[in-house]
């Protein structure tokens, strides 16, 4: 019996002077997939100008009856019913926002108020 003898384990670990080491990993391309940039969580407000077109809406509004209490108060306006933070007119985005019994406050995102007296 011929008792042949193997190479140490630490040797068979270790490459050899005439093998080339491991070639490094290559570098991934970078991704081109973007994330969205986050919405913001409150619009874009710009302080507004007193606006007479909407002064002269505003005085034309028909009210027709009013019940004032606080923060249940609604208004019968223009044959609709209104409740206070309600946005009477879509277009101006004019939001009634006081009602007491001589008047109607309204508001645009901008921060100007109207005022309906009767």
């Amino acid at each position: 019996m011929s008792s042949a003898r193997s190479p140490p384990i630490s040797d068979l670990a270790t490459p050899s002077r005439a093998e080339s080491p491991p070639t490094p990993a290559r570098e991934l391309a970078p991704s081109f997939a973007r994330t969205a940039d986050p919405l913001p969580t409150e619009p874009a407000v710009i302080a507004g100008k007193f606006d007479e077109r909407i002064q002269t809406l505003v005085d034309g509004f028909r009210v027709a009856g009013i019940r004032a209490s606080g923060t249940g108060s609604k208004v019968l306006l223009n044959e609709k019913v209104f409740k206070i933070n309600d946005i009477v007119d879509r277009t101006n985005s004019l939001r009634l926002t006081q009602v007491t019994n001589d008047s109607l406050t309204f508001t645009t995102p901008g921060g100007v108020t109207y005022v309906k007296n009767f």
